[in-house]
């Protein structure tokens, strides 16, 4: 990684370093959305701390916003998504509309947003027309879920990761969700509608990397991954927005 400086222009995806107090030092690696930063003139960060005990605060590390030089994704998909406790399977169709979803911000835990709960819920996100060539492999990265999940794009399903009846029985929050679709999939208006079952304790779509790439440069991704940190895939948590 490298530092910006003053003048450089992010090219798609960049990262905050913080260390906090935390059990004698936690580290915190968060991504900045591209989407977010004004390249033109000054950015605003802020940082709300609470402590319940003994030091507190920012008190060490090497603190700054850095870039990467790896494969880029075609679409980051960290931030905003609409989230709705409950389930109703039209909820995965485009023609749904968004009553009674919130705005929250992903990847989280959904009790920040909607207190203690067990059961069904549903994430969705919407994104435009994508520059790629006919009929590409393409790779949905969705981080860890807590528990289960089966994700749709535009009302079909590309992948699941264990059910309902199986959600305490295997660790599948402690997976990583990459699930391969063609882009046959995907029109002008497209929609990934996640369902999700939790059956104890946090639930949701709580750790990344979230986002959309050819299935080409994610196994590119995952070699330059390797290299460059000597660490597999799912033990990679400084792209994008990994939080283990």
């Amino acid at each position: 990684m490298k530092s910006l400086l003053t003048g450089i222009k992010l090219v798609e995806l960049a990262v905050i370093h913080l260390t906090y107090w935390l059990r004698g030092g936690s580290e915190r690696t968060y991504a900045i959305p591209s989407d977010i930063l004004n390249f033109d003139g000054d950015n605003v960060i802020a940082v709300r701390v609470y402590d319940v005990r003994m030091g507190g605060g920012i008190y060490d590390s090497k603190i700054g916003v850095y870039h990467f030089e790896l494969v880029q994704p075609l679409l980051s998909l960290g931030g905003v998504w609409e989230f709705r406790k409950g389930h109703d399977p039209n909820w995965k169709n485009n023609e749904s509309d968004n009553t009674g979803f919130l705005s929250v911000f992903i990847p989280h835990y959904w009790e920040s947003v909607v207190g203690p709960y067990n059961g069904h819920a549903w994430y969705r996100k919407q994104f435009g027309p994508l520059p790629m060539a006919e009929d590409t492999t393409l790779v949905l990265l969705l981080g860890q879920i807590d528990d289960v999940d089966e994700t749709f794009i535009n009302g079909v399903s590309i992948g699941r990761t264990g059910d309902e009846s199986t959600s305490q029985q295997e660790n599948f929050y402690r997976q990583y969700r990459a699930y391969e679709f063609s882009s046959t999939l995907l029109a002008h208006d497209n929609r990934i509608a996640v369902h999700v079952y939790d059956g104890g304790q946090g639930g949701g779509m709580y750790s990344g990397p979230i986002a959309l790439l050819t299935k080409t440069d994610y196994l590119l991704l995952k070699k330059q991954l390797a290299e460059k940190t000597g660490l597999s895939w799912d033990k990679t948590t400084d792209w994008l927005l990994g939080r283990d």
